[in-house]
């Protein structure tokens, strides 16, 4: 998923060896579909795979795209994800008890970053969860 179509070259020629697994989405992901949007139930209803690998970080918007994936998260099918969770002071929290509550265990990479977003003061966070169902 990209929405910036400066990215989409490089993105193409990187995952060139790769181009029969990858699909590019040029719309943002959510928790509502529409021209310039997707949920992730949406993007993944034609494909009937039986296991998934899900990688997000869209900018603060992971636990919106979360709450829209009931279909997937419903289906029992094996499901590994990559959630960054240092958007927002409580990200990690959130998203980890969502996660868990869906039967996903969860395990957070190491360490912190410190984070600055205007607005807010300076805070050490969580980078991400890696998850598996």
């Amino acid at each position: 998923m990209e929405c910036d179509r400066e990215w989409m070259e490089a993105l193409r020629l990187t995952f060139e060896p790769w181009k029969d697994k990858v699909i590019f989405v040029e719309k943002f992901m959510s928790d509502t579909s529409g021209s310039s949007s997707v949920t992730i139930d949406e993007l993944l209803d034609p494909f009937e795979n039986t296991h998934y690998f899900i990688k997000l970080d869209i900018e603060g918007y992971e636990r919106k795209a979360l709450s829209a994936m009931k279909g997937l998260l419903a289906s029992g099918k094996r499901v590994r994800m990559n959630v960054c969770t240092y958007h927002h002071q409580e990200d990690f929290v959130e998203i980890k008890n969502a996660l868990v509550s869906s039967g996903f265990a969860c395990t957070p990479s190491e360490g912190y970053v410190l984070f600055s977003h205007p607005g807010e003061d300076p805070a050490f966070r969580k980078v991400l969860i890696r998850a598996e169902r």
